[in-house]
């Protein structure tokens, strides 16, 4: 009975996914407690935003103007009317007066509320943000998430419909890829590496100014994604150093604390040796790759080279044995298809990892593999036949709203580059605040059971699907 009555549930939510309505949910309310009454000596410039989120716990982060205590409140009334409050975390300027608060413990797959508390004064008015906690791991579990990458500097001006369009499904959480921002931090184009502060000071700026409410072209970013749900992020090359970047990079361990100044995520096995991890969510582990930090240069020996160094690799093949989710899903800003031509940001320079993972992989009978990727700025899926060695399913996700330089299958990329994808590409022509909108997208991922499968789907700013595939598992 109760089996029947969640896969009804699950029915429903996607009939409001179909109509893009955003899912509304009551639920009981917990313990009341007082905040202290002290005058607030800063006040709210980011945030908040929640990343890190299981079954039982969460990660809410926040940014200030200055220093000041921080808690939150939060409960399932969207009112918080009823709540609890969190610990108490103290913004510093040596983290650019950010803080990050765990909450726990937590009810799997609940609807959350919560809220900042400044110095004992609540620091934002209703409607609240709000997260959904992850299903517990033995559940066959339906939901959705998004998949958003590679966006434009956000004060480049102009609106676009991407963010709407991505959380009209209200999706369980996004995915935040890489290239956030295309401005190099860690060097200018062609130019001299810059220096630990400026680097610091620059990194700061591309954070803020993204996640800033009043940026035109984030507004719709915090509003429809940051605030309605949780997420998870990792970088490419833009912005973590500069075009191409690997892990000579000199202000690495600069660029790493920055992110975990603004980024919640979840705990990482090396926490100084990049930001890779993984998490469950029902019947779905994911892994999220650090491709940057330890990626050695492209004209490295070939007995040298590798993408993922060999800590990570290590990591993810035990992470991959171990697994007892469905499905494993891989997050790689870097395309994992061995036909892509090289010269892009992909893995054609490191083929022979590539075939060492799939080789692992296919020697060991790991079931149900599935990649996602970016950094084309077009979308594309596969399921892995190619004629260099066949894979797996992959979904290429374009651009959420980069047009520089634009997203073209055909012409401005070149003949061929995107190589073999059984399922088709899609983006075409340059996208400069005219229509036809070609060029701006996202990915979305239905999770679905009876009989377990993934619905892959390439879509376009506006929500239209571009390209799609059904995913059965083995």
């Amino acid at each position: 009975m109760k089996a029947m009555q969640r896969n009804s549930s699950n029915l429903a939510r996607r009939h409001l996914c179909a109509l893009g309505l955003g899912l509304l949910a009551l639920v009981a309310g917990v313990a009341a407690a007082a905040d202290a009454t002290a005058p607030a000596t800063a006040s709210l410039t980011h945030g908040p935003t929640v990343g890190g989120v299981t079954e039982s716990r969460a990660q809410l982060w926040v940014r200030l103007d200055g220093p000041a205590p921080v808690a939150f409140r939060y409960g399932t009334d969207p009112a918080l009317a009823r709540f609890s409050v969190s610990t108490t975390a103290a913004t510093v300027a040596e983290q650019d007066f950010t803080a990050r608060v765990i909450i726990e413990p937590l009810q799997p797959d609940v609807l959350y509320y919560y809220a900042p508390v400044v110095a004992g004064k609540v620091a934002l008015q209703p409607p609240y943000p709000r997260f959904r906690t992850a299903p517990t791991v033995d559940e066959s579990a339906e939901f959705t998430f998004v998949y958003l990458t590679d966006f434009q500097n956000p004060n480049s001006g102009g609106r676009v419909e991407t963010f709407r369009s991505a959380a009209a499904c209200d999706p369980a959480f996004a995915i935040l890829g890489g290239d956030f921002d295309h401005r190099n931090p860690g060097r200018a184009k062609n130019g001299p590496e810059r220096t630990l502060e400026d680097i610091r000071e620059r990194t700061r700026t591309m954070y803020r100014e993204n996640l800033q409410r009043g940026m035109s072209r984030r507004t719709d970013l915090v509003d429809y994604i940051l605030r309605r749900g949780s997420i998870a992020h990792f970088w490419d090359d833009h912005d973590f150093c500069c075009n191409g970047s690997d892990g000579t990079y000199h202000a690495k361990h600069l660029a790493l604390r920055i992110y975990d100044e603004y980024f919640p995520g979840f705990a990482r096995p090396a926490p100084e040796e990049g930001i890779y991890q993984t998490w469950r969510w029902g019947q779905v582990q994911f892994f999220l790759l650090d491709g940057r930090f330890h990626r050695t240069p492209r004209d490295a020996p070939a007995a040298d080279k590798t993408l993922l160094g060999a800590e990570q690799k290590a990591w993810l093949k035990r992470e991959l044995l171990a697994s007892t989710a469905v499905w494993k899903i891989l997050l790689t800003g870097s395309v994992f298809n061995p036909t892509v031509k090289c010269g892009a940001d992909n893995w054609c320079d490191y083929r022979h990892e590539g075939r060492e993972l799939t080789d692992f992989i296919n020697h060991h009978e790991v079931r149900n593999v599935v990649l996602m990727s970016g950094d084309l700025h077009a979308g594309a899926i596969t399921d892995g036949t190619n004629p260099v060695y066949n894979t797996f399913w992959e979904m290429m996700v374009p651009g959420a709203d980069v047009y520089t330089p634009g997203c073209d299958t055909s012409t401005y990329q070149g003949p061929g580059k995107f190589g073999v994808w059984t399922h088709g590409t899609w983006g075409e022509g340059f996208r400069k605040y005219r229509r036809p909108l070609t060029c701006f997208g996202y990915g979305q991922v239905d999770v679905l059971t009876g009989p377990h499968r993934l619905v892959l789907s390439v879509k376009d700013e506006l929500g239209e699907t571009r390209i799609t595939a059904t995913v059965h598992a083995d």
